[in-house]
C-alpha cells in the first residue's frame, strides 16, 4: 500500500489497512518520513522512506525511484498505488514482478488548486495520468463525478469507494442540551478551502466561534490574517488532531463547514472526508454548492449549501440554521438516519471486490 504522506493522519489508508486485516489480508503501508513525523502504532506493518527532498519535482522523482527499488525487494502478492504520485513506481514494479495492482485515486491530482497557475507542473501530472492510467485493470476513486470524468477521458473502468468513516457507537454519548454557536472546519488548511471567507463571516456573527482543526500551507498566513481582526479571539486554531481526538472535539460544534472554492475540477468535484465526519458527529453542515456535496446534503437533508458567497449573506444563513431550533433538530435527526447508510463497512465491499481472493 503506497502513499506519499507520512502515514500519521491518513484516515482512509488506516481504514483500508484495518479492514484488510479483518478480512485475512496482511497489508503493509509505506509512506515517507518527515523530521516531525509522529510515531506510528498500528496493528498492520508500516514503513517510511527517507526522501532527500520535501517538495517539488525532486521530491516526487526521488519518491518514485526509492519506492520502485524498495518494492522490487518486497514479498507481496498485490500492490496498491494511492494517487498519481506513487503510480509510476507501483505500475513499473508490478510489471517487472508480474503482480497485479490497484490504483486508488483520492483526488483529481492535475486539478488541485496549487498547480493551476503552474502550467508546466500541471502538464507533467497530466502526462503521468495519460501514461499510466489508461487500460489499468483495477481503478477506484472517491466520488462518481471524478470517476465519470476520467472514464470519459481514458479507456479505463473506475469503481467508486467514498471515504466514509467507520460506524461509531453513540450509545454512551450525551445529547446536546443547547445548540452550540461554534462553527467547525476540519481538514487541510490549504489554498481554496474557503477559510478566509469563514473568518470574514465572523464579523457578522459576533456571538459565534470558529474552530479550525488541521494544518497546511496556509496555516501561518491565516493566523496572521485573523490577528488583524477585532474579533480575533473568536477564531481558534487547534492544529492537527488525531482521529481519536477529533471524535471528542467535533460533536461539541454546532455547524460543520466545507466551503471549497471553484479553483479547478478537483475542488468542484470534491466529496470531502470532513462532510462524512460531520454526519457521524451529528453536526448539520453548510457546504459549497458543488455537485457531490450538494447531492449528499439534499439526499439526506443534513444541512444546506451556500446561497451567496458573501460574509453577510452567509452569516444570515448560519443564524437561520442555528437559531431555528425545530429546524436544527430535524437536521440533527437526519444526520443520525444518514449514519445507517453512510458507513465504511458498507463502502469497503466495493474495494474488496477488486482484490484477489485472500489465500
Amino acid at each position: 500500500m503506497c502513499v506519499s504522506n507520512d502515514l500519521t493522519t491518513d484516515q482512509r489508508l488506516h481504514k483500508v489497512c484495518t479492514s484488510l486485516l479483518h478480512h485475512g489480508y496482511e497489508p503493509k503501508l509505506v509512506g515517507r518520513k518527515l523530521s516531525n513525523s509522529l510515531p506510528i502504532k498500528k496493528k498492520y506493518e508500516t514503513h517510511r522512506l527517507h526522501i532527500l527532498f520535501n517538495k517539488g519535482f525532486l521530491f516526487y522523482a526521488f519518491l518514485n525511484i526509492q519506492l520502485f527499488f524498495w518494492l522490487l525487494f518486497q514479498r507481496a502478492d498485490f500492490f496498491v498505488a494511492n494517487d498519481l504520485d506513487t503510480l509510476p513506481a507501483v505500475k513499473i514494479a508490478s510489471w517487472i514482478k508480474r503482480k497485479n495492482y490497484l490504483i486508488d485515486l483520492h483526488e483529481l491530482f492535475p486539478e488541485v488548486p496549487e498547480i493551476q497557475s503552474k502550467p508546466k507542473v500541471k502538464k507533467f501530472w497530466l502526462w503521468v495520468e495519460a501514461t499510466f492510467l489508461p487500460k489499468s485493470p483495477r481503478v477506484i476513486t472517491v466520488c462518481k463525478s471524478i470517476a465519470d470524468y476520467l472514464m470519459a477521458k481514458y479507456d479505463v473502468n473506475i469503481s467508486v469507494v467514498r471515504n466514509i468513516p467507520l460506524k461509531q457507537d453513540k450509545s454512551q454519548e450525551p445529547k446536546k442540551e443547547s445548540i452550540p454557536k461554534i462553527l467547525l472546519y476540519q481538514g487541510a488548511v490549504n489554498l481554496g478551502r474557503g477559510i478566509n471567507l469563514m473568518i470574514d463571516t465572523l464579523e457578522f456573527l459576533p456571538d459565534f466561534e470558529l474552530w479550525i482543526i488541521g494544518n497546511g500551507d496556509e496555516y501561518d498566513t491565516l493566523k496572521k490574517y485573523t490577528s488583524t481582526k477585532e474579533y480575533t479571539q473568536n477564531v481558534q486554531f487547534l492544529g492537527r488532531k488525531t482521529p481519536e481526538e477529533l471524535k471528542k472535539i467535533s460533536p461539541k460544534a454546532g455547524l460543520g463547514l466545507s466551503w471549497e472554492e471553484n479553483l479547478g475540477l478537483n475542488y468542484y468535484f470534491a466529496l470531502p472526508n470532513k462532510l462524512f465526519d460531520y454526519i457521524q458527529a451529528e453536526i448539520p453542515v453548510l457546504t459549497s454548492d458543488f455537485p457531490e456535496m450538494k447531492n449528499i446534503v439534499e439526499t439526506y437533508l443534513i444541512g444546506e449549501t451556500i446561497h451567496k458567497r458573501t460574509p453577510e449573506e452567509i452569516a444570515q444563513q448560519i443564524r437561520k440554521i442555528i437559531e431555528s431550533r425545530e429546524y436544527y433538530q430535524s437536521l440533527v435527526e437526519n444526520c443520525r438516519k444518514a449514519q445507517e447508510h453512510l458507513t465504511w463497512e458498507m463502502e469497503f465491499k466495493n474495494y474488496l471486490a477488486l482484490l484477489p481472493p485472500c489465500r
